[in-house]
């Protein structure tokens, strides 16, 4: 599994607990809880968007019958 597919598996697992977390306590009022939970969001959705945006490399374009 390369890494920012790992990466946002643990982000996935990271967020079902903060959902099962709120719904005893306020989360998101705090802020040591809040801050990096949405710095890491940010950081997830760059890597999403970084890795969407760059081209197939000749290797894999080659090998899934591309140009």
């Amino acid at each position: 599994m390369p890494l920012h597919k790992g990466i946002a598996a643990g982000y996935i697992v990271g967020l079902a607990a903060m959902v099962v977390h709120s719904f005893g306590t306020i989360t998101f009022y705090i802020v040591r809880i809040m801050d990096p939970f949405w710095f890491l969001t940010g950081l997830v959705a760059s890597l999403d968007a970084y890795y969407r945006s760059k081209p197939a490399d000749a290797a894999t374009a080659t090998a899934t019958g591309g140009d």
